[in-house]
C-alpha cells in the first residue's frame, strides 16, 4: 500500500492562516474595530477548545493503537488494507475507535469527510464508481469510523494498474513498448 500523504498543517501554518485572515478582515474594518476583536477572540477561543478535546481524548485513549482497532472487525472478512488505511487516515491527534462518529467525536464535516474517502479509495485501490450500489452507502444517518470501514470493503477492487494511479495511455505503454 502507497504511504499516506501528510497533508495535515501544523501548529504555526495555522497561526499563520488564522493571522493573515484577520489581517486580510482588519484593513476593510478598521472603524469596525470591536468586531474584528471579537470575531479573533471566537476564533482563538474555539481553536483552543479543540486543542484541548484532543488532548483530553488522547489521554483517554493512551495505550490503545491500531491492534485495538483492527480487533473491531473480522479481518477474515474485512480487507486489513482497508483497516489500516482509514486508521491512519483519521488518527492524526488521537487513536481512533470503530465506534466514533465523524460529526460528534472526530468533529469532521461532510466536505472534509468525502475528499479523505477519496484519498484512502485510491490509496487502497478501490473504486467509487455505482457507491449507490454499495449496501452500507445511505444506510446510517450518523456515520461512524466502522460505517466506513464497510463502506469501502464492499467498494469493487480497481485492476492493478489503475490503482498505481496510472493513465490509460500509460498502461497501454506499458502492453505495447
Amino acid at each position: 500500500m502507497p504511504a499516506r500523504s501528510d497533508q495535515s498543517p501544523g501548529l504555526l501554518e495555522s497561526l499563520f492562516a488564522v493571522v493573515l485572515m484577520l489581517g486580510l478582515f482588519a484593513l476593510p474594518a478598521l472603524a469596525w474595530w470591536p468586531l474584528v476583536f471579537i470575531f479573533a477572540a471566537v476564533i482563538a477561543v474555539g481553536t483552543l477548545i479543540g486543542w484541548r478535546h484532543d488532548k483530553r481524548e488522547a489521554e483517554r485513549r493512551r495505550g490503545e493503537s491500531i491492534c485495538n482497532f483492527a480487533r473491531s472487525f473480522d479481518c477474515r472478512v474485512i480487507d486489513p488494507w482497508v483497516v489500516r488505511a482509514v486508521y491512519e487516515e483519521f488518527s492524526e491527534s488521537y487513536p481512533i475507535r470503530a465506534e466514533d462518529s465523524f460529526r460528534d467525536d472526530l468533529r469532521t464535516d461532510e466536505e472534509d469527510l468525502e475528499d479523505s474517502i477519496e484519498a484512502i479509495a485510491q490509496r487502497i485501490g478501490r473504486s467509487l464508481d455505482n457507491t449507490e450500489a454499495n449496501l452500507v452507502w445511505g444506510r446510517v444517518e450518523n456515520v461512524t469510523v466502522g460505517d466506513l470501514v464497510l463502506f469501502l470493503n464492499a467498494q469493487p477492487k480497481l485492476g492493478a494498474y489503475r490503482a498505481r494511479g496510472l493513465s490509460l495511455s500509460q498502461r497501454t505503454a506499458k502492453l505495447f513498448p
